[in-house]
């Protein structure tokens, strides 16, 4: 059971960052951002209130898609926004606190696994919903990301892409609106 609900979040993830890369092209950067988080923090909850096994394996694949698409989105923004001479420590910055949010979940998922504190059955529900309140907190954060000037101007936007590279050069790109 946990390899076939591991192989569909897999799954999920490549066909979240093939499709959801595709839209990012399509539909803006900025977007994509917002969709595939708050798809994944759905999902997430969702698999916390999961009855069975086919429903636990489709949530953790609409999970993967989420996942997939964030990282297809997420190292576009980075390769469009980022001067070259920070881009790889920058990508990796980024990408690396996918590995501290592993770690962290991991001590997380100890405790509300350990019977100490919640019995199992509640545990693991609760350690699919305890990054819900980081997911929000980021959720909130890119609200200040503007969309990609590459793609507003490739989207025939030009005067938006001037008004996100202007507040970009002075170091300020909160509350650019573009969408």
């Amino acid at each position: 059971q946990l390899g076939l609900s591991s192989s569909f979040y897999l799954a999920g993830a490549v066909l979240g960052a093939i499709v959801l890369g595709v839209l990012a092209d399509r539909l803006g950067r900025r977007r994509i951002f917002f969709w595939t988080l708050i798809s994944y923090l759905a999902a997430t909850t969702a698999t916390a209130v999961s009855t069975d096994l086919t429903s636990f394996t489709i949530c953790r694949f609409l999970t993967g898609v989420g996942i997939g698409g964030e990282y297809a989105a997420v190292n576009s923004a980075i390769d469009e926004f980022i001067p070259a001479r920070l881009r790889g420590r920058i990508n990796l910055a980024v990408n690396g606190t996918f590995w501290i949010g592993i770690a962290l979940g991991a001590c997380a998922s100890g405790l509300f696994l350990s019977d100490r504190l919640f019995p199992m059955a509640v545990g693991w529900r609760l350690a699919f919903v305890s990054g819900l309140p980081i997911g929000i907190l980021v959720l909130l954060l890119r609200r200040s990301v503007p969309e990609s000037p590459r793609w507003l101007l490739q989207h025939g936007r030009s005067a938006d892409a001037v008004v996100v590279l202007r507040r970009m050069s002075k170091g300020s790109i909160a509350d650019v609106s573009t969408e």
